[in-house]
């Protein structure tokens, strides 16, 4: 008694994972928030509630939930054109639950500032964490972008030291 199957816990822990993700709100005129949408839109966009959008809603919860654990994860959920491929990381100094609330916030703005574009990536809190997204696989590319790029002022106080 008092236990569950392991399908049974998962579904049970990826609801509390999207209502933990579905809380934080959109803070797209924030500082920390940086991103990159497909420019070009040659991606294409998704239908709201379609089937790439469940695929989409699915990898970003399960990649959230593993990269906060691990620092980093990547999924892909569904296959051909609903084929939804996410990557998640966090920087080394940051706890799980940091993880999670950075990771969550990333994925409120993306997906309102990148509005149903299949393809996106977002930085926030000084790139506390990194997510990543889009409809085709993205993991072991040779490819330098999209890139944000930080000034070194704005990541440390006045009186540390400069690097050389």
């Amino acid at each position: 008694m008092g236990s569950c199957s392991f399908l049974t816990c998962f579904l049970c822990f990826l609801v509390f994972m999207a209502t933990i993700t579905s809380q934080a709100k959109a803070d797209v005129t924030s500082q920390d928030f940086h991103y990159f949408c497909d420019s070009n839109n040659d991606r294409g966009n998704y239908t709201t509630n379609g089937i790439y959008s469940q695929n989409l809603n699915i990898a970003l919860i399960i990649v959230a939930l593993h990269a906060s654990r691990n620092g980093f994860f990547n999924v892909s959920i569904g296959k051909g054109t609903n084929s939804a491929n996410a990557i998640a990381q966090c920087r080394g100094d940051v706890t799980p639950t940091e993880c999670t609330k950075c990771l969550a916030q990333t994925r409120a703005n993306l997906t309102r500032v990148c509005s149903n574009r299949k393809e996106a990536i977002g930085w926030y809190e000084n790139e506390k964490c990194m997510l990543r997204y889009s409809d085709r696989t993205i993991t072991g590319l040779d490819e330098i972008g999209p890139a944000y790029f930080v000034k070194w002022k704005e990541l440390v106080p006045d009186n540390h030291p400069k690097p050389f």
